[in-house]
């Protein structure tokens, strides 16, 4: 089921790299449960004022991204990958949240990608999640966490914007009460 993002004001090449975040961490999420220990290590990062500790901090997140990649990303990309996971934890940008906050409504972030705006695609296997999906985006709590990372990534204030195709969700409504979707 895609959702729809739009973004004011526009920030092109910000989304471009929101989406590949976020596409590195539902991928990381899906294979290895790396986001504890980076959370845990992004606190005491932030938590710390000492130049030498924060670096030995970095190094430990970098190192569990790497672990987690190992796999997930092709190999001549996985540096680079991780260096940038690494520095968007440290930055405070957190797809993780956004990842964590539909995981516990039945939804699966799939992948997303830029299509003019952000496009998360997500699974649902329940008619609960996807009523919770519609509800996310009618209550505005969906835009809130994409227009906080997209924020902090762009270093200016985002306001982002969602919207489920009508035809797409009554479509699923229709596969998950089948009785092949019971």
């Amino acid at each position: 089921m895609p959702v729809h993002f739009t973004f004011r004001p526009s920030v092109g090449c910000v989304e471009e790299q929101a989406t590949e975040i976020i596409n590195i961490e539902a991928r990381a999420t899906n294979n290895n449960k790396c986001a504890p220990i980076v959370e845990l290590l992004v606190e005491q990062y932030h938590g710390t004022s000492d130049q030498r500790e924060k670096s030995r901090i970095k190094h430990e997140i970098y190192k569990a991204y790497m672990e987690a990649l190992e796999g997930v990303v092709a190999y001549d990309r996985l540096q680079g990958e991780a260096k940038m996971m690494t520095k968007t934890c440290v930055k405070g940008v957190k797809p993780r949240v956004v990842i964590n906050f539909l995981d516990h409504r039945g939804i699966e972030v799939d992948h997303a990608e830029v299509k003019g705006s952000i496009v998360l695609y997500c699974k649902m296997r329940t008619v609960e999640a996807l009523f919770h999906l519609q509800q996310m985006v009618d209550s505005g709590e969906l835009c809130q966490l994409l227009s906080r990372m997209l924020s902090l990534l762009a270093d200016t204030e985002v306001t982002a914007t969602a919207s489920l195709s009508p035809q797409q969700y009554d479509h699923a409504l229709k596969l998950l009460t089948s009785a092949h979707g019971k």
